[in-house]
């Protein structure tokens, strides 16, 4: 095979627009470049096996072995990096989006305090006038409710209170 080659690199040097009779091929020049076919092997002509190549020294296998483990890094680094990137920008398009939606409830919320005062104080004026059908307040007038009874007991029957809890707890109202 390597007696192959070399005539066929040999004929590639001369560069000759003549094909070579020999060979039975064109030959390559300058303008054509084409592959040429390599005739096939005779009984004389044998394929010698080339030895393995000796394994790489220990620093070289070292060093690749660090070169794929810091590409490896590097990548899990940039998966990070674009994935913080990525949760920064939502982060804070939703504050913005979120601080926007706060500073309008509050615009609302002012709006809504100047009406709920600005109907007190018609509501006022319409008492004054005595034609409107609104009565004072008076302490006759009112209705006093009696509390429900418990729901619950106040403390359960296994746990037992000190004496100062019970005061606290007997002055709580138990809901509304």
């Amino acid at each position: 095979m390597s007696a192959a080659i070399r005539a066929t690199d040999s004929r590639r040097r001369q560069r000759s627009a003549t094909p070579d009779p020999a060979a039975g091929t064109p030959q390559v020049t300058p303008v054509n470049r084409t592959l040429r076919a390599v005739p096939p092997l005779t009984g004389s002509q044998t394929v010698k096996v080339l030895p393995s190549p000796p394994p790489p020294p220990l620093w070289l296998r070292a060093l690749v072995g660090l070169q794929r483990a810091s590409s490896v890094l590097t990548l899990l680094l940039v998966v990070a990096c674009l994935s913080v990137y990525g949760w920064t920008v939502y982060c804070q398009q939703t504050f913005s989006q979120q601080s926007s939606k706060l500073e309008r409830l509050r615009r609302q919320e002012g709006q809504l305090a100047v009406a709920n005062e600005t109907l007190k104080n018609q509501l006022a004026k319409q008492a004054e006038h005595p034609g409107s059908g609104l009565v004072s307040p008076a302490p006759e007038q009112m209705i006093f409710l009696k509390s429900a009874p418990p729901r619950y007991p106040a403390a359960p029957p296994h746990q037992s209170q000190p004496a100062g809890n019970s005061q606290k707890a007997a002055s709580k109202p138990l809901g509304y």
